[in-house]
């Protein structure tokens, strides 16, 4: 069955640029040796402290640097190029080939089909996996298919996964560093204009945490979720699978250690 489109003419008429946000424009991909031990790892690291840039990894195993910036040429307000048509235009830009773009579908889209992008956050997280020998040299990894799934679970939570105490405007120290957003100053309300980010509340059910009765509650948590809804782990199923672990082992429950989590 053949699949719908537009005619050979009207795809030839129609320019891809004109409905794009010209991703193109907009960050710099440079190639990058793959890293192949700790050091040069830990240097990719140290490039993701930097606020504009990150790192990009492709189907293929090639590594990037991006550089979130835009050209001085670039006209934000309708995503055109101020100098198109003239010679001020790099010829790199009027050879390129707007038919078999690589830039749209990987940063005008929330899923990169060619790449994944790893961030300062995301790297932490990420780099869990990595396996190093005694002498600093990267014996494993996780594949493609892993890596976004790790990127993926990190947005869940990252997003969906708030502090429940941000949200009630408590401060940092009522609220814990865990809980509170990735460089967050502001825990007094979080009514300020600049804008955070929750941090992710990371936990890799192929780990069970340290400690017998910590396990217990653990494993508790997680055979209540997938026993009883289809919905993520949350910090919520941890807490109330805690509390369960304390009752059993008659250990006073308290608001002050569990917050809400006590009302359940």
């Amino acid at each position: 069955m053949a699949r719908s489109g537009v005619s050979f003419t009207q795809y030839s008429a129609d320019n891809p640029c004109h409905s794009c946000e010209a991703p193109c424009c907009q960050v710099i991909v440079i190639p990058h040796r793959p890293p192949t031990t700790f050091m040069e790892l830990d240097y990719i690291k140290y490039l993701l402290n930097f606020s504009r840039i990150e790192m990009a990894v492709s189907t293929a195993g090639d590594w990037s640097i991006l550089v979130r910036d835009e050209c001085r040429h670039f006209d934000r307000e309708n995503h055109l190029c101020r100098v198109h048509g003239t010679s001020e235009k790099p010829v790199t830009c009027q050879a390129y080939n707007q038919y078999q773009c690589w830039y749209r579908p990987n940063f005008a889209s929330l899923h990169p089909r060619d790449i994944y992008v790893l961030t300062q956050d995301t790297f932490e997280l990420w780099s869990r996996r990595i396996s190093v020998d005694e002498n600093g040299d990267i014996v494993s990894w996780p594949d493609f298919e892993e890596s976004k799934e790790i990127l993926e679970r990190y947005e869940q939570w990252g997003v969906h996964e708030k502090s429940a105490g941000h949200q009630r405007g408590e401060s940092a120290e009522s609220v814990g560093p865990e809980l509170q957003p990735h460089g967050c100053t502001n825990c007094s309300g979080c009514h300020s204009d600049e804008p955070t980010r929750p941090a992710p509340v990371w936990i890799d059910l192929e780990e069970p945490l340290a400690g017998g009765h910590n396990g217990s509650a653990d494993q508790d948590a997680h055979e209540r979720r997938t026993g009883r809804r289809s919905e993520s782990l949350s910090m919520t199923h941890l807490i109330r699978a805690t509390k369960r672990e304390y009752q059993r082992l008659g250990r006073p429950v308290t608001e002050s250690d569990f917050g809400d989590g006590t009302r359940r």
